[in-house]
């Protein structure tokens, strides 16, 4: 008996060993994970991410807001008022450019921790979340999508929450947690809102009967009135800038009910469209590829699946439980559904590539009916942990080196703003975006980091943009023309105003001296460093 009970002892203090151990190597694993995920964004000083630097320029002028309020006024309706938020409260203490690099941080860095927060909720193995790190850098990510890329983990963390709340009786302090939840995914953003009830009602339904799913359902319909009239007032006008609001008060529902109708019959034209041009095998295969921020080519179609269905080398079963497919599809639907361009917003479509991952979880459950490591054989099992963390790793990587390949750029540009002088009006004429970052324009709006850094006015920039009405500063007057940051060889000397403006920041391989030929010799060359070229418009005094 004694001898027994000493065995059972030793055995219970191996096994208490072995999961301290166990806690312990997670713990390293998903720090060092984390290290390397978040390593590229502070490789260089000023990040090449599309629409990035514009969200930086606004950040400045709202903390500096003396120096723009008689030009720009502050729109608090917007859905983007989470990020920015978050960003001001740095913006206190860094200057907006870094305070912009932390909350970018912290949101990809939410983005395993929030998967490993729903894995715990579907009780699974907590290694699973190894593939999360290798979709933190998401299409949205690379496009500087700010605000969706914070909302990105808020509306993961709504999925884990989502599970709590469905197994649980639905009571006045619950209503009012799920309610206020809600109200935060919208006001981080509209699209990744809309999403998230989607995915909310899959998983609702996962746990309760349709009639319980409806009345849980119910603390996020409390929102919808705000919604729509924010829908009824989005976009109803070209002009942006107008003090009051563009829909007359009476009119609201028939503004609301032609928006939708429209915008739902643009979704079937456009889904109709894909049809006929067979488009829908490349959207499938972009869904996977834009899920960790790559182009849709082969090898990362395949390492993205690998990635996607890794819980079942290491010991995973597909579930059985029809249900449980809901929310995966619903992932999958919203991305080969919705069209690329919706609501005056573009690329959003692309932008759900980041849940794919996280609700795929939902499809399996843990095969307690064997033992991996006896099952595969320690060499056979060792193997399939090894390939989804190698995968990972490979990722990460390869978005350092992504990253460090702007280093000279960085330096370059660091150079021609200590040529500017603080508070000017600068026009960014971006002709060269060629680099190794090819899945969007990486210097786009790079020239608001001018606004950002040093204060004064860097157009063209979303403040001025008369549809991009959900920008949180918005300029009061009347527009004047801009040429189109697509086609910088449009600038007109006439036309768009060149007067105005005390810098050019152009980039380009060639000099750029005829845009300025018109300016009667005024304009000349200041500085060259790299592919950027500063020209300065000597005004009279």
């Amino acid at each position: 008996m004694n001898m027994h009970l000493h065995s059972r002892s030793l055995t219970e203090q191996h096994s208490a060993k072995t999961q301290l151990f166990d806690r312990y190597f997670y713990r390293l694993v998903f720090v060092a994970l984390s290290f390397l995920l978040i390593l590229p964004l502070w490789v260089i000083t000023y990040l090449p991410l599309g629409d990035l630097p514009d969200h930086a320029g606004q950040l400045n002028a709202i903390t500096h807001y003396s120096d723009y309020k008689n030009d720009y006024r502050i729109n608090w309706f917007t859905p983007y008022l989470v990020a920015y938020s978050i960003s001001l409260f740095f913006g206190l203490f860094f200057s907006a450019v870094t305070a912009l690099k932390i909350t970018y941080t912290l949101a990809v860095l939410a983005v395993p921790l929030a998967t490993a927060s729903l894995i715990r909720s579907l009780g699974v193995n907590k290694y699973w979340v190894i593939p999360s790190f290798a979709t933190a850098f998401s299409f949205s990510f690379y496009w500087g999508f700010f605000s969706f890329v914070v909302a990105t983990p808020m509306a993961i963390g709504f999925f884990t929450f989502c599970v709590y709340y469905s197994q649980r009786r639905l009571d006045i302090k619950l209503f009012a947690i799920a309610a206020i939840f809600s109200a935060l995914l919208f006001f981080a953003h509209a699209m990744a809102w809309a999403f998230s009830m989607a995915a909310a009602a899959c998983i609702i339904f996962i746990y309760n009967s349709a009639q319980e799913t409806k009345n849980k359902l119910l603390p996020f319909a409390a929102l919808l009135p705000l919604v729509l009239y924010w829908v009824s007032i989005n976009g109803a006008t070209q002009n942006a800038h107008a003090a009051q609001p563009p829909v007359e008060f009476g009119h609201y529902f028939e503004r609301i009910s032609t928006r939708l109708g429209n915008e739902f019959s643009y979704v079937v034209d456009q889904f109709n469209e894909r049809t006929q041009k067979s488009e829908h095998s490349r959207r499938l295969a972009e869904l996977l590829s834009f899920s960790i921020g790559r182009l849709p080519l082969g090898d990362y179609v395949i390492l993205s699946i690998i990635l996607l269905v890794w819980p079942l080398l290491i010991g995973a079963k597909l579930t059985r439980n029809w249900r449980r497919w809901l929310p995966s599809l619903c992932a999958v639907g919203a991305f080969m559904l919705v069209p690329y361009w919706i609501f005056d917003t573009a690329y959003v479509n692309l932008r759900f590539a980041a849940f794919l991952l996280p609700l795929s979880l939902f499809l399996f459950d843990v095969d307690k009916s064997k033992n991996s490591l006896q099952h595969y054989g320690v060499l056979s099992y060792g193997l399939r942990c090894f390939l989804g963390v190698a995968l990972t790793l490979v990722v990460l990587l390869g978005n350092y080196g992504l990253f460090a390949s702007f280093k000279t750029n960085d330096k370059d540009f660091k150079a021609i703003l200590e040529k500017m002088e603080p508070k000017k009006t600068v026009l960014a004429l971006m002709f060269d975006q060629g680099s190794p970052l090819n899945i969007t324009a990486p210097y786009m709006h790079y020239g608001s980091y001018y606004q950002a850094a040093k204060g004064g006015i860097a157009l063209v920039n979303f403040s001025h943009d008369p549809v991009a009405h959900n920008v949180p500063l918005r300029f009061k007057g009347t527009p004047w023309a801009l040429p189109d940051s697509w086609t910088p060889d449009k600038f007109d000397w006439q036309l768009h105003n060149g007067e105005r403006y005390d810098y050019f920041l152009v980039r380009s391989h060639l000099l750029k001296n005829e845009l300025f030929a018109e300016s009667g010799g005024r304009v000349t060359l200041e500085a060259r460093c790299g592919d950027w070229l500063l020209y300065k418009n000597n005004k009279a005094e």
